[in-house]
């Protein structure tokens, strides 16, 4: 029987590599496993007998339109990580245990399936929106460290949840792969000690991947026609970028994780040999050895086998993290530089190099020649065509355009809305993660299957970010809030529900409507859950409470601190 092609998809790198690890773990060869990175760097196919695999939400309708006649999904259910429950274990019994989630749905499941797994215990759920229990003897989170109240000392991250043992009995079963029950236990055990020993270092930040590695881009489209440059910053930037593309000279891209420095290697490919040859990316992170190879290649008993540098022709090599090369492999690319020869590894002869060599960097190259990280022979190469490119933070005004871009070319949903409080959330997050992170959070909405976005479907972190200082797209007329709030007749129950909110936020607490009404009825207003929800929404509305349904707690915004100040001097 022919096996089963199994394209496992996910948004987040370091997360997509240990899906297919543990997947690996499970069934080893008996199916061939792809791992599929969801990003706009690096277009890749799914053909019609690839079998999607993921824990994405609304996947499928998104692939569908993308890669029609694919052959199937199979919706990956999750699980705790049992492997990672032994300080669970060693707790003493009926501890009060706040289990912390980002979700509702998410932290139940887990406190059921903690249950189901014997460890008695009384177990309290805690998501954003919620006021946690007190007290508590420790917190139980799955990676969701950030959300634990400050106040908890004992804490137990078990980790991100894994692929469920049902679902990879379904795996078996469905595709026939041979394995009897004791056999599908037996793996599924080692499969957890898999990814509990290879789990990656979590991060602050789930929507920025950390992909590194070497392939080949057969198809590179991108042009710097095509780049969203509305913005002065990558204005200029493209018409620098595109004025070093005339000649071979190497060329040096600086910029943070995530700007987009690939695709700028793509476009100098294709506009400054019009694509003739092929273009290969390398990332400097890693193996020096595995590094040297692929560059360079090596010659042994076995035969030849030429590096990226030789097969490129008289196409392009984009080199990334420049800064992480070995210093020894430095000197070498530095000869070819000045050369346009190579010695491959192991060999004796030199060989012709001709491909255009690209550089990228995170940091300043200048900086990391004063830190020794770059060596000086190569320096006088790289530094004598260097363009900068912009963080997405100096680049607002693209923001409509890269969302539409995004939604109708990459990932065929035109129809999707997203409201202008959640684009001004949006614009003033500071996207660590630069396009890549944004790119991922679109995407992540995109998954949601709804027709509009609002604020409070925004992932938590970014939802719930300070922001600047200040934000132009949160601050309204106070005369005129006031005039619309008036027509209601509830003017002085608003500002009765806007002070609670504002002395929570002064103890850093944000609240549920339990809470709020129980502080309104020791002011003397007395309102139903109903009622209290209704001017939530119309507050949310007006841009002076952020409501986060379900995921988050209600906290009231900067324009609502202004907006009370401002109402409380004129009356």
């Amino acid at each position: 029987m022919e096996k089963l092609k199994l394209v496992v998809i996910a948004v987040q790198a370091g997360y997509l590599k240990k899906l297919t690890g543990q997947l690996r773990a499970m069934f080893g060869d008996r199916i061939g496993i792809r791992a599929f990175q969801l990003g706009m760097f690096d277009k890749e196919e799914i053909h019609p007998d690839e079998v999607v695999f993921s824990a994405i939400p609304n996947l499928d309708k998104l692939v569908t339109a993308s890669f029609p006649g694919i052959k199937g999904f199979i919706r990956a259910r999750r699980a705790v990580n049992l492997v990672n429950t032994g300080e669970i274990m060693a707790l003493e019994e009926n501890r009060r245990i706040l289990v912390v989630g980002d979700h509702e749905d998410v932290t139940r499941k887990v406190i059921r399936e903690l249950a189901e797994s014997g460890f008695v215990h009384q177990y309290l759920p805690f998501h954003p929106g919620m006021d946690p229990a007190d007290p508590v003897d420790c917190a139980v989170t799955t990676g969701e460290v950030e959300l634990v109240p400050e106040n908890i000392e004992h804490v137990i991250n078990i980790g991100l949840r894994v692929i469920s043992l049902e679902t990879m009995r379904e795996l078996n079963g469905t595709y026939k792969i041979g394995l009897d029950e004791a056999q599908i236990n037996r793996q599924y055990i080692l499969s957890l000690v898999h990814v509990s020993a290879n789990w990656p270092v979590s991060r602050k930040n789930k929507y920025i991947s950390d992909w590194i590695g070497t392939r080949q881009d057969d198809h590179p489209e991108q042009r710097f026609s095509d780049f969203i440059a509305e913005s002065p910053a990558m204005k200029l930037f493209v018409r620098q970028a595109a004025s070093l593309c005339p000649g071979d000279h190497p060329i040096h891209i600086d910029g943070e994780i995530g700007v987009g420095k690939r695709r700028v290697a793509i476009a100098i490919h294709n506009e400054s040999r019009g694509g003739r040859g092929e273009f290969y990316w390398i990332n400097c992170t890693g193996d020096g050895q595995n590094l040297e190879k692929n560059l360079f290649g090596w010659e042994d008993a076995g035969g030849i086998f030429p590096g990226l540098l030789e097969s490129a022709g008289q196409g392009t090599v984009c080199i990334e993290e420049i800064e992480n090369m070995p210093l020894d492999l430095q000197e070498r690319l530095a000869g070819v530089l000045t050369d346009h020869t190579l010695v491959r590894s192991g060999g004796h002869q030199p060989v012709p190099s001709s491909a255009r060599v690209v550089t990228t960097g995170s940091q300043a190259l200048t900086l990391s020649f004063k830190e020794k990280k770059i060596r000086q022979a190569l320096y006088h190469h790289l530094s004598l065509h260097i363009c900068t490119m912009p963080s997405l933070a100096r680049r607002r005004e693209d923001f409509s355009l890269l969302i539409k871009k995004f939604l109708e070319q990459d990932l065929n949903r035109p129809g999707l809305v997203i409201e202008p409080r959640a684009l001004a959330v949006l614009k003033a997050y500071s996207w660590e993660g630069n396009v890549q992170e944004f790119y991922n959070v679109i995407f992540h909405l995109a998954c949601l299957g709804e027709k509009k976005i609002t604020a409070n479907m925004l992932p938590f972190y970014i939802y719930n970010s300070p922001g600047p200082a200040t934000d132009p797209e949160d601050a309204q007329d106070a005369t005129a809030i006031i005039r619309e709030i008036e027509k209601t007749g509830f003017l002085d129950e608003y500002l009765r529900i806007l002070e609670v909110y504002s002395r929570g936020k002064k103890e850093n607490q944000s609240f549920g409507r339990a809470v709020v009404i129980q502080r309104l009825s020791e002011k003397g207003l007395v309102l139903t859950k109903q009622k209290l929800r209704r001017k939530q929404e119309h507050l949310n509305e007006l841009g002076l409470l952020r409501v986060m349904k379900g995921r988050a707690g209600t906290t009231i915004s900067r324009a609502g601190e202004e907006f009370l100040i401002q109402a409380k001097q004129g009356k």
